[in-house]
C-alpha cells in the first residue's frame, strides 16, 4: 500500500493531467501499483498510467550549480529509460495502453523546472509507452512528448 503523501501526490499529477490534456478519455481511475493508476475506459478497455518524479540523473550532477534550476534533456532521457526497463512488469497486467507521466515539481523542495527550450523534443528517444507526458507542477504545464 502506498504511503498517503506519494497517493495525494500522485492524486494530484492525475488531476492536472485529467483537467490539462484535452485527449484524456472518460473513465474510471482506479488507484493501482506498478503502473500507479489503471484507467477503465470500456467494459473491456484499460489504460495504466505510470508516474514518476523527475529526478536529476548522473549527468546533471556534475553541472554547475547555476544551472542546477532546471532538469536537462538528458535527466528526462534518463527518467525514461529507468521506466522503459520496468515496462514488461506493468504489461503482465494486460493493459491496452500505457502511458508514462514524468512529474517536475512536485513537491516544495523539489523546484527545478523543465528545460526552457523544449524545442529540442525530437532528441528524446522513442519509448514503448504509448504516452509520454512532461507535467510542471508548479505553473501547471501539461506536454505530451511522445505519441
Amino acid at each position: 500500500m502506498k504511503n498517503t503523501t506519494k497517493f495525494n501526490e500522485e492524486q494530484a499529477v492525475m488531476n492536472l493531467l485529467r483537467s490539462q490534456y484535452s485527449g484524456f478519455p472518460p473513465g474510471r481511475i482506479i488507484p493501482s501499483e506498478s503502473p500507479d493508476f489503471v484507467l477503465q475506459t470500456g467494459r473491456h478497455y484499460r489504460i495504466g498510467i505510470e508516474i514518476t518524479r523527475l529526478t536529476k540523473g548522473p549527468v546533471s550532477a556534475l553541472l554547475p550549480s547555476a544551472q542546477s534550476n532546471r532538469f536537462t534533456l538528458q535527466d528526462i532521457n534518463y527518467a525514461m529509460s529507468r521506466k522503459e526497463e520496468k515496462r514488461t512488469l506493468y504489461q503482465k497486467k494486460r493493459l491496452n495502453e500505457l502511458w508514462l507521466v514524468l512529474v517536475a515539481g512536485l513537491d516544495a523542495s523539489s523546484s527545478a523546472k523543465l528545460p526552457a527550450n523544449l524545442n529540442t523534443i525530437d532528441k528524446i528517444p522513442l519509448t514503448g509507452f504509448n504516452k509520454v507526458f512532461l507535467i510542471e507542477m508548479i505553473s501547471r504545464k501539461v506536454r505530451l512528448i511522445q505519441d
